[in-house]
């Protein structure tokens, strides 16, 4: 259980990682 709750914070974490890297890609591009 623990390890799935564990999977789960990791694979939740890496989208908000990924989401955030993705904006920030759209900020660079609109202020270029």
């Amino acid at each position: 259980m623990s390890q799935y709750k564990l999977a789960k914070t990791v694979f939740f974490g890496d989208l908000k990682v990924s989401a955030v890297s993705i904006s920030m890609k759209f900020i660079v591009k609109s202020q270029n």
